[in-house]
């Protein structure tokens, strides 16, 4: 069974990443922020062309979105979920994400290993915190739970550094899962799975090394 965490649908601060002999890691969301997301920028545009506030739709799916997260990986880990600091609207609007999950939970058999907790590669010196990392089916695997419109090819850039730093670290990985809750009336739920993810994590390393060298200037 994982180790218990405290509140999960509480926003992290800024995670930090270090290495075993203590040199700083980029963290894998942080290294891909280099890759330019056009699906992102119609959506923006979509939004604006609609009349609807750009920063007021973000804000109140990204509530809803953290809160649903926080509720599947309690339920995950195996703990209660810590509602307080929510409004009651903002908990019914996640708790139908939520349900979305539990729908798929049902058809399948999860033997959680390591549930929101980091990893770090110190090969390539980079850190991430996958969902969830254990038996699905019968096979190790890695699943990060979204909360959007739909999945996207770019997610699995996120899952194949995850699977990376797990691998490098003596956790063997058969495939990544990206299941995406949804949010509103406007989103889907949809699961895709991937066995093979080398070319995904080539172009995660290569953002991995633009990023360093940006920073560099």
């Amino acid at each position: 069974m994982p180790e218990k965490t405290e509140h999960f649908a509480k926003a992290k601060s800024h995670q930090e990443y270090f290495t075993s002999d203590g040199r700083p890691a980029v963290g894998v969301t942080t290294a891909l922020k280099v890759l330019d997301k056009p699906a992102l920028m119609y959506w923006a545009w979509n939004l604006g062309k609609q009349g609807i506030d750009l920063r007021k739709h973000v804000d109140i799916l990204a509530e809803i979105g953290t809160i649903a997260h926080g509720m599947i990986l309690a339920d995950l880990a195996n703990e209660k979920f810590d509602a307080d600091e929510y409004s009651p609207k903002q908990v019914d609007l996640a708790e139908n994400s939520f349900l979305s999950y539990l729908n798929w939970r049902k058809k399948h058999t999860l033997e959680p290993v390591r549930v929101e907790e980091a990893i770090v590669s110190d090969k390539h010196a980079f850190g991430g915190t996958p969902d969830y990392y254990g038996l699905v089916d019968g096979a190790l695997d890695v699943i990060d739970f979204k909360t959007g419109k739909r999945i996207y090819d770019d997610h699995f850039l996120q899952a194949s550094a995850y699977k990376g730093a797990l691998i490098e670290n003596g956790f063997p990985v058969e495939g990544a899962t990206i299941l995406n809750i949804p949010r509103a009336n406007t989103e889907e739920f949809d699961e895709k799975r991937r066995t093979e993810l080398e070319d995904e994590y080539q172009i995660f390393l290569h953002a991995l090394a633009i990023y360093r060298l940006k920073r560099k200037k």
